[in-house]
């Protein structure tokens, strides 16, 4: 039960007390409800979390693999592919480690992490990654804004 109150009886023409109550068991029921799905929720984040980092943590070790034996091979150019590769793997576990920091996501405490960056360089690093899954367009760029930028810059692969 809830209630509240209303003295009136200051006002000279009105000698009344005026009260108000109503049963809230309905709202408690659906305030439980909210928090037992919110409990689910942050469990489920933490399995899905747990499950993602088996696979990716396998990636990135075949990546590794790969990326020494083509060193040892001299050959640069799959090397960069890989080295990009490892970047986006990083990211990836990144990502999934604020995942499993559910205190991070549910008091909306993610970093923000303020850096200043040249923005051609940025814009390069996107364009070079987005041009390695579209081999069948060519992407350019045409001039340059020559400044630098105040952000959470994000690394190269995380687009």
């Amino acid at each position: 039960m809830e209630g509240s109150g209303t003295n009136l009886l200051h006002e000279p023409t009105v000698h009344a007390i005026v009260g108000n109550q109503r049963d809230i068991s309905e709202r408690h029921q659906v305030e439980e409800e909210c928090e037992r799905l919110e409990r689910r929720k942050d469990d489920f984040i933490s399995m899905v979390s747990h499950e993602l980092k088996t696979p990716v943590t396998s990636i990135k070790a075949f990546t590794q693999v790969l990326k020494k034996h083509f060193e040892r091979e001299e050959r640069p150019e799959p090397v960069q592919y890989l080295t990009r590769m490892e970047v986006q793997i990083d990211k990836l576990t990144k990502l999934i480690s604020d995942l499993l920091d559910i205190s991070k996501i549910s008091a909306g405490k993610l970093e923000f992490n303020e850096e200043q960056f040249d923005f051609d360089q940025f814009l390069r690093e996107i364009v070079g990654d987005v041009q390695q899954a579209a081999k069948s367009h060519m992407i350019t760029i045409s001039g340059a804004l020559g400044r630098e930028m105040i952000g959470d810059k994000p690394g190269p692969g995380v687009y």
